[in-house]
């Protein structure tokens, strides 16, 4: 499945790479991501509080990991779904 094209939001001021010693600049792009193309492989404390509204969880997508805040609701239907299998 094709991804939707990414659009440029954001550009870093120009820089002087510490390792190259060349001038570079970071440009940033956003691209729409389903949650469910998302797979959660970890939570930051490991246990869901009832009184939280989100938690922050490690995901991955396509090989690359980080850190999200999700809603809680979503993150305990998820644990649901992945105990099923």
């Amino acid at each position: 499945k094709a991804l939707e094209e990414p659009k440029l939001f954001a550009v870093h001021p120009p820089y002087i790479d510490d390792s190259t010693s060349e001038q570079m600049v970071r440009l940033y792009y956003k691209l729409p991501v389903k949650l469910k193309d998302l797979k959660i492989i970890g939570l930051e404390s490991g246990i869901l509080k009832p009184n939280d509204d989100s938690v922050k969880a490690r995901v991955s997508y396509q090989g690359q990991d980080f850190w999200l805040h999700f809603p809680i609701s979503y993150v305990k239907d998820q644990m649901v779904l992945m105990s099923a299998y």
